[in-house]
């Protein structure tokens, strides 16, 4: 059996569409959530809106290093770029150490 499950969380309300099935050979139901989105009022409609999609969101921040070092190169400041990404994780504080004079 499937159903849509309203959670209200604050003053927002999540949406999910839940699937129970039985185990097989007891008696235990289980559920399958499946997110769909969050509840919004849109020129006075209520509708979905769809989750972000968390994976390209993670490729475009893995891509910065990347993109970083092609401006470095481009601009001619690669000695004092590798230096500053040197043991850092974190590109703002890379960032920060490149643009802020010293």
């Amino acid at each position: 059996m499937t159903f849509i499950r309203r959670l209200p969380v604050k003053k927002s309300i999540y949406v999910y569409r839940v699937t129970n099935h039985r185990v097989k050979g007891t008696k235990d139901v289980k559920q399958d959530p499946v997110y769909l989105g969050k509840e919004i009022t849109v020129d006075g409609k209520t509708v979905i809106q769809e989750p972000k999609r968390r994976m390209m969101v993670r490729r475009i921040v893995e891509s910065a290093p990347y993109i970083m070092y092609r401006y470095a190169e481009n601009f001619g400041i690669i000695d004092d770029f590798i230096p500053a990404v040197k043991g850092l994780t974190d590109m703002r504080e890379a960032e920060r150490r490149i643009v802020e004079p010293v």
